[in-house]
């Protein structure tokens, strides 16, 4: 139900979808809200040592948006300038959604 994205070397990372996650919509406006901000975003295997190694660490779903992940496994993560880059991108898209009734 959501997608992890991780940020190293200011490169945004989100595991291959044959690993984990979701063909959902908010990974694919996450992906062009990152080429449009000039920040490439690869879709690639990771492992354990790739989430311990990241300088940012974000959850997305439609529900939630932009998740700042802080903490994994007792280390604290930043909420680093990718990250909120991409959460103000994201802020009108949300705001018009929720202003649209179905």
């Amino acid at each position: 139900m959501s997608n992890v994205f991780l940020v190293r070397d200011a490169q945004l990372l989100t595991p291959r979808l044959d690993r984990c996650g979701v063909a959902g919509v908010m990974r694919e406006v996450v992906g062009t809200l990152a080429a449009g901000a000039g920040v490439n975003c690869e879709r690639c295997a990771l492992d354990l040592e790739d989430l311990n190694r990241a300088e940012e660490l974000f959850l997305t779903s439609a529900l939630t948006g932009i998740r700042p992940v802080v903490e994994v496994a007792g280390r604290r993560i930043a909420i680093g300038p990718v990250t909120r880059r991409l959460q103000a991108a994201l802020a009108p898209l949300l705001a018009h959604a929720q202003g649209t009734h179905w």
